[in-house]
């Protein structure tokens, strides 16, 4: 999985920009050792540059996916290993086998996992956006 334009897919997709995607990769091919699988080589690198963005996380983060607007900071409002579950079961159909071998859980807490992501995604659906008023709290006209 680590070449080719799959793995670079997943790459960007977990860490948001082409660049570290590429590194990433990198990382990937020279720390998977004989008997360590590619992709779980590169879940493991994109999970741990995942973990160190949190902890050194000042604020919101920026849009970088261009997927949506505001996308890659609701994918950043998920745990690193939320993300990366969410991410590769629904966005690349990835089993959750290989998934939890990749984080080193058992399929069934890969699956919670990205059951959590997705709702914590779909609550952030339904809440309105900063620049427009909701509509329920909108204050009736004075006549």
């Amino acid at each position: 999985m680590t070449t080719g334009a799959r793995p670079r897919a997943v790459a960007h997709r977990l860490l948001g920009s082409h660049a570290e995607a590429d590194e990433a990769l990198r990382e990937a091919e020279r720390g998977a050792g004989p008997g360590a699988p590619a992709p779980a080589a590169l879940v493991r690198v994109c999970l741990a540059r995942l973990r160190a963005r949190e902890a050194a996380r000042s604020g919101p983060p920026p849009g970088a996916l261009g997927s949506g607007p505001g996308e890659e900071a609701v994918l950043d409002a998920l745990a690193p290993a939320e993300r990366v579950a969410y991410v590769l079961h629904d966005d690349f159909g990835m089993p959750f086998d290989t998934i939890a071998e990749a984080l080193e859980l058992t399929p069934a807490a890969a699956r919670q996992l990205a059951a959590r992501a997705r709702r914590r995604l779909a609550e952030t659906d339904q809440m309105p956006e900063p620049d427009r008023p909701d509509p329920a709290r909108r204050v009736p006209a004075r006549p």
